[in-house]
């Protein structure tokens, strides 16, 4: 995964929640943050979408197991779109 990526979906995350403290890593998960439940989760992936101009396709966000596979499937829309 390239540092650009990571580092743009950091900062999305740590907007998004409004929390300069969020400690973020490869194999952090949803709940290991407060306040992200479901809702939150659909909010956040339409801020992802805009910020890289990606759409993920229909469960593939089910399939994501931590941030550190959510950068890497970014990456592979962001390499497809040819960005």
């Amino acid at each position: 995964m390239r540092v650009a990526i990571w580092d743009r979906l950091c900062r999305v995350i740590v907007e998004f929640f409004e929390d300069d403290e969020l400690e973020l890593t490869e194999k952090t998960v949803a709940s290991d943050v407060d306040d992200w439940d479901s809702l939150t989760n659909v909010e956040l992936m339409i801020e992802i979408e805009r910020e890289f101009d990606i759409r993920f396709r229909t469960g593939e966000m089910a399939e994501l197991d931590s941030l550190g596979a959510l950068a890497r499937l970014i990456q592979r829309r962001v390499d497809e779109s040819g960005r």
